[in-house]
C-alpha cells in the first residue's frame, strides 16, 4: 500500500522513502490524514466512489467490481477482494475524519 500510495519507491529492487513520505513520517495526525485521503483520492476507482459518497449517494460491492473491471485494474475473483478493499477504506476515512473533527 504504500508503494502504490507513493510513501515509497522502487528502483532495481531497492526501496527508499519518497519525499511524501518523509512528509507523512514527520506530521502530525491530522497532516497525516490530509496527505493518505489525497493519495487514496488520487486513484480512479477511489475518487469516483469518495465522489458518491460526499454526494450522499450510495453504492454497492458490485458497482465497485464493475468500476475496477471498467479500470482493467484486475480480473478473476481478484476485484471483488479489491472491492472490499475499497470500502474499508471508505470507512476508515469517514471515521477518521469524524475523529479529527471532534
Amino acid at each position: 500500500a504504500v508503494l502504490w500510495l507513493g510513501l515509497i519507491e522502487r528502483d532495481r529492487g531497492k526501496i527508499s522513502i519518497t519525499q511524501l513520505g518523509l512528509e507523512f513520517v514527520r506530521a502530525d495526525r491530522a497532516r497525516r490524514f490530509k496527505i493518505l485521503f489525497q493519495a487514496v483520492a488520487a486513484t480512479p476507482v477511489f475518487r469516483e466512489f469518495i465522489r458518491r459518497k460526499l454526494g450522499g449517494k450510495t453504492f454497492s460491492p458490485e458497482e465497485i467490481v464493475e468500476e475496477i473491471l471498467a479500470k482493467g485494474y484486475a480480473e478473476g475473483s481478484t476485484p471483488r477482494r479489491r472491492a472490499q478493499t475499497v470500502i474499508a477504506w471508505l470507512n476508515w476515512l469517514w471515521r477518521e475524519h469524524a475523529n479529527l473533527q471532534s
